[in-house]
């Protein structure tokens, strides 16, 4: 009887023998290995040997691995070794015992809320440590996760660009998952560490409900509409604070999203959402910090506006065009100045009869009382504010109200009917006294009275009414702490690429707030042992702003250089070349030349790219680092120190960073 003889023995570089295949994917194969001389087992990723074949796509893949090698923390899969066989590139990983959360999902549905959070956390913890490195996983997704009984480890660190590249070459794969991949990413083609979060929002999401936050049809269109609405999703039932952090992760631009896995851990606890709530500029439409009383996009300052129980001055609208792109820009406008209103506003114009009973009884008619006990500069600048906007409103105070006919008829004819009771009680006047002049006078003076009263009559019920909102209350910036906002606005017109004027403008509202709380501890009488430190921290936000600003330049001129042909298209050139190589008449000295021509242009754009998203992971990282000192400034004593010295160490990483050589 024969017996089946075992398998040749693979082994590779003479270190790794081959046992078994334990997975795969679209571009590579993973086999179990042992190592030869002794040792943990490991796993070996491997090539498909049709793209092991292609040059460029091995060198990217060893060039990404080395990339990932630096990184060393328990939730983090650790890269081992890299190597060459026989042609072939392979990368040596840690081998995880466990399974993937897809494996998990696809079996239970959804996880418990503590375990799901507990992932959440240790994900958000292991891309802090990738981001400090500046290396961005592009590729955050259940398969990429894996459970053992020590927690969650994130995997996978790399593969995501070989797997774009590998899908222009020829075969037939997509660059990630679209319901986890950022919209930047499809929209313009840039990853920074704010993408990773958004795809982290997406597998928290999926982990709480079982299901992603919108289907693949949905997100297209989201992608394609531009369409921010990121609160559109289905509530997960974990809580409204856990909801809104999840939309915090989920917004459509990287500016509203956590800049660190510090800050989105904190947002999803209760309370500890974002502090600072997000207006519109009343003059351009842009989003920006209620608190920064300067818009960073157009340079508008609003003015210190506030409440005050013993003043009585009222910001009055008078009237408003029957037009619904007037009422629309009138509506943005309150929202920028009021906190939200109980109902739904909805002024009464043109034709009554257009109006239901329902909308008539709850609508508001002209005049109305917008704003009420208001001191006079807060409600003149209101009032200049809605006229600049095109609206007829006016500061007025209660008992200097004068007369203004109102539009309707409708005080004429009440007049008529109550005319005649002036008549009669004069002439009872004259008869009870005997008197025709005493009853003539009696009747002019109550006539006189009767039509003073009626004539004010709708004037006055508006004006004498509570206002209808609540006034945001803003309190003006420190001289030293303008100064910055003025210089950020000065150097956010200097960049030209969006994402890093947001950047820029997101790291320098975080410098405005530590400097102008600094400022005011400063003016309210600190103790003498940290005027030194409150000094340090106003006179380090200018320094640092600048090293922003030059940081943002090199940016620039990092997406200058990508922006000619993309890796994509010089890989897909390198194909064409290969297939034209391969004709019978083909002069391949001049075709292998341009191969090396398009080669070297490809090292170069990879290095930009990677000098581009080390440079914005190290900004993440500043940005996520002042929100915490910000939030921790809040709720501590005497937090000087520590805000002089996060300005000091964001003023010597910049240093750091400038001085370091530009890819070339």
């Amino acid at each position: 009887m024969s017996t089946a003889r075992p398998p040749v023995e693979r082994v590779l570089a003479g270190r790794y023998r081959i046992v078994e295949p334990i997975g795969g994917g679209g571009t590579s194969l993973v086999f179990r290995a042992e190592v030869v001389g002794g040792g943990p087992d490991v796993a070996i990723k491997q090539l498909r040997p049709q793209f092991a074949a292609d040059p460029s796509l091995r060198r990217r893949f060893l060039r990404e691995a080395e990339l990932s090698r630096q990184l060393d923390h328990p939730f983090v899969v650790r890269l081992l070794d890299t190597g060459e066989d026989a042609g072939g590139p392979f990368v040596v990983l840690e081998l995880v015992r466990g399974e993937t959360l897809r494996q998990r999902l696809d079996r239970d549905g959804k996880l418990p809320f503590g375990e799901a959070r507990s992932i959440f956390i240790q994900l958000a913890r292991a891309l802090d440590h990738a981001h400090s490195r500046g290396i961005i996983h592009r590729d955050v997704k259940p398969e990429n996760v894996f459970l053992t009984a020590a927690g969650a480890r994130l995997g996978d660190f790399g593969n995501a660009r070989v797997v774009s590249l590998a899908s222009v070459t020829g075969a037939s794969l997509t660059w990630g998952t679209p319901e986890y991949v950022a919209p930047e990413v499809f929209v313009r083609g840039r990853a920074d560490p704010r993408s990773d979060f958004y795809s982290l929002g997406a597998v928290l999401y999926e982990m709480l409900t079982g299901r992603l936050p919108w289907s693949r049809a949905e997100t297209l269109a989201r992608l394609a509409g531009h369409r921010d609405d990121s609160r559109g999703f289905a509530p997960t039932g974990a809580g409204e604070s856990v909801d809104r952090s999840i939309a915090d992760l989920l917004a459509f631009s990287p500016a509203g999203r956590p800049a660190s896995g510090e800050d989105a851990i904190l947002r999803s606890v209760p309370g500890g959402a974002d502090l600072i709530a997000i207006v519109q500029c009343s003059a351009c439409g842009v989003k920006r910090p209620q608190d920064v009383p300067r818009c960073l996009s157009c340079g508008v300052e609003v003015s210190s506006l506030a409440h005050h129980a013993s003043e009585d001055w009222r910001l009055v609208l008078r009237t408003l065009a029957d037009d619904a792109a007037r009422i629309e820009a009138l509506l943005r406008l309150i929202e920028s100045l009021a906190l939200p209103a109980e109902g739904p506003l909805m002024f009464l114009t043109g034709d009554r009869a257009m109006y239901s009973a329902s909308e008539l009884k709850t609508g508001i008619e002209l005049p109305a009382v917008l704003f009420s006990r208001l001191d006079e500069p807060t409600a003149r600048t209101l009032a200049d504010l809605f006229r600049e906007h095109g609206f007829d409103a006016a500061a007025m105070k209660r008992r200097l109200v004068k007369y203004e006919r109102p539009a309707t008829g409708a005080n004429s004819r009440s007049l008529i009917h109550v005319l005649p009771f002036p008549l009669i009680m004069g002439a009872s006047m004259g008869t009870f006294t005997g008197s025709y002049l005493v009853g003539l006078g009696a009747t002019a003076a109550m006539s006189l009275f009767v039509v003073a009263t009626f004539r004010q009559q709708g004037r006055i019920r508006a004006v004498g009414a509570s206002g209808l909102l609540q006034l945001r209350e803003r309190a003006a910036a420190l001289p030293e702490a303008d100064r910055l906002l003025v210089e950020a606005k000065t150097a956010a017109a200097s960049v030209r690429a969006p994402d890093v004027r947001e950047l820029l403008t997101d790291v320098a509202v975080e410098l405005f707030r530590l400097t102008q709380r600094a400022a005011k501890l400063a003016g309210g009488g600190a103790p003498s042992s940290e005027v030194d430190l409150l000094r340090r921290t106003t006179a380090a936000g200018p320094i640092v702003l600048e090293r922003l600003r030059r940081m943002a330049m090199r940016l620039d001129d990092l997406d200058a250089a990508l922006a000619g042909q993309s890796e994509g298209e010089l890989m897909q050139t390198m194909a064409r070349l290969e297939r034209a190589a391969a004709a019978p008449d083909a002069d391949r000295a001049a075709l292998a030349a341009t191969r090396r021509d398009l080669e070297t242009a490809l090292d170069r754009r990879h290095a930009t790219e990677q000098e581009r998203g080390r440079l914005s992971a190290k900004l993440c990282q500043l940005l996520g680092h002042l929100r915490l000192v910000y939030r921790q400034a809040l709720t501590m004593e005497t937090p000087v120190e520590l805000e002089a010295r996060a300005l000091e160490a964001a003023s010597a990483e910049l240093d750091a960073l400038l001085a370091a050589p530009a890819a070339g």
